[in-house]
């Protein structure tokens, strides 16, 4: 009798480790799926960056990107989360922060200097937070400006780095006025002599010139290609 309650004993110890076994395999594989689905949502076809001077048009073009694109980019603006921590912690209107206003130019030279403070802590903090929530399988990046922006993105993802250019006199129409503590600071020039993969030059206060059109039309293409590749 008592070897048949040992083997018995046997037999459910068996049972249960088994069990165990069989519910860690399951685990690890709904891991492996989680992790796999989090990847495929999260982690981009192609990364658009886009640099340029101030009042070179980088908005105005990325905002035609956008909406030529529609649901398969996500705009992913650098400065979106160093405004609104900056506005939270000096309490500022961070929808007048966010605009092209003077009160955002009021504001530039301190936020710039806040910003390098908090890149000097951690490079890719405010790249980490301005993408958090992007889903889309192509991010279109409005504002990088400094070669740790480019860096960040280019060691992750597949990218293409196009600058928007402007001449002083077409800058000077929309707005612009010298500062050199703006200007000349890496915030403007840090991505002077970067690589880019493409050129546009928007010298026109109205809509684009047919280079400029051409050069965004291949940029389409190559995103909804892209795109494609994960849908």
């Amino acid at each position: 009798e008592r070897e048949r309650e040992k083997d018995k004993d046997k037999r459910l110890i068996f049972s249960r480790r088994k069990w165990f076994c069989f519910m860690l395999t399951l685990f690890a594989a709904l891991c492996h799926a989680v992790e796999w689905a989090w990847n495929r949502h999260h982690t981009p076809a192609l990364v658009l960056i886009f640099c340029g001077k101030r009042k070179c048009g980088k908005d105005y073009i990325t905002d035609i990107l956008k909406e030529r694109l529609g649901n398969l980019a996500d705009t992913v603006r650098l400065s979106g989360p160093l405004k609104a921590q900056y506005a939270e912690d000096h309490g500022l209107d961070l929808t007048e922060l966010m605009g092209p206003g003077l009160y955002k130019e009021h504001y530039r030279l301190d936020m710039i200097l806040w910003g390098e403070t908090q890149r000097a802590r951690d490079a890719g903090y405010f790249c980490r937070l301005a993408t958090q929530h992007c889903v889309a399988p192509v991010w279109i990046v409005t504002d990088a400006r400094r070669q740790g922006d480019v860096a960040y993105f280019r060691e992750r993802y597949r990218t293409v780095l196009a600058r928007v250019s402007a001449s002083e006199e077409s800058r000077r129409a929309r707005g612009w006025v010298y500062d050199a503590a703006v200007d000349d600071a890496e915030s403007e020039c840090g991505l002077d002599h970067a690589p880019w993969d493409l050129e546009l030059k928007n010298e026109q206060l109205q809509g684009l010139s047919e280079e400029a059109k051409d050069l965004l039309d291949q940029l389409v293409q190559v995103a909804q290609f892209a795109a494609a590749s994960l849908l």
